[in-house]
């Protein structure tokens, strides 16, 4: 955590005034649309599919929402799993399956486990799942925690990080942000949540852009993504997913877990899947 948190301050390009001079003229070069216009189109293929259907796909945001309890993390650890095992399939995967398979970096960015037992053993469970062996395949997942970073810090860590990221890295970068409510200090606040939600666009080019996996608690009693910030994610993901527990027979919650595509892409749908997830100590 130390090494990471000064590796932030050599590399935060965030505050030069003209480190993003290069995309912005890139992007405001009118031959760049002309050009692709003039081609045949061809839609990116699915990362991960879920049936056969396409649920995660290259540079998007993907949400995953629900109540406290309900494995929000666990799941996003699973598609951590996928594009780290390169096979078609990883352990405990509910159906879930590599579609096309990639060099890609995860960075798992963890905002509560306590880096004394929890963040190593989901760490742990991650590398099992995805059978990674070889110190070249561990190095393709790194697990930072923001937990020694003040809520009010977190914002500009992220950036920074973001940016060491993108000048070392020449693969597509999977970020997963757990919990993401957690790396703003308001997530009602409305510059907060869009300095969060564009910090992807305002760092890369959009051929190099981060793959963003976000889980989020939804408010209580609603089914809704919290606060601002969860709006604003809703609104700019290409898929959304809600867990939620089954109730038992008494009107309680069980330990069955109903996973639902809530947002998807306008080709794709993809029924609902349920499944008995056991409460481990890292979750």
């Amino acid at each position: 955590m130390r090494y990471m948190a000064s590796s932030i301050k050599l590399v935060n390009r965030a505050q030069q005034p003209n480190a993003k001079a290069p995309y912005l003229l890139a992007s405001l070069k009118p031959e760049n649309c002309n050009n692709r216009k003039m081609q045949t189109i061809r839609f990116s293929q699915p990362l991960i599919n879920l049936n056969g259907q396409g649920v995660i796909f290259p540079q998007t945001i993907n949400v995953l929402q629900g109540q406290s309890g309900v494995h929000k993390s666990r799941v996003a650890g699973m598609f951590a799993s996928l594009l780290l095992s390169r096979r078609n399939t990883a352990a405990g995967t509910l159906g879930f399956e590599l579609e096309l398979e990639s060099d890609s970096v995860v960075r798992y960015m963890d905002t509560g486990r306590n880096l004394n037992d929890q963040l190593p053993y989901a760490l742990q469970c991650i590398q099992v799942n995805a059978d990674l062996t070889s110190l070249y395949q561990l190095e393709r997942l790194i697990r930072p925690s923001l937990l020694e970073f003040r809520r009010e810090e977190r914002i500009s860590a992220l950036e920074a990080y973001l940016a060491y990221l993108r000048d070392r890295f020449t693969q597509h970068i999977f970020i997963i942000l757990d919990v993401v409510s957690d790396c703003v200090s308001d997530f009602n606040r409305t510059g907060d949540s869009t300095r969060l939600v564009d910090m992807r666009s305002m760092s890369w080019s959009h051929a190099t852009m981060p793959h963003l996996c976000v889980c989020i608690r939804e408010n209580p009693n609603q089914q809704k993504a919290r606060g601002h910030l969860g709006t604003e994610l809703f609104n700019k993901a290409t898929t959304a997913i809600q867990l939620a527990a089954e109730q038992n027979g008494e009107g309680m919650p069980s330990d069955i877990i109903r996973l639902r595509c809530i947002k998807m892409p306008e080709h794709e749908s993809a029924l609902p899947v349920m499944a008995r997830m056991t409460r481990t100590r890292s979750y």
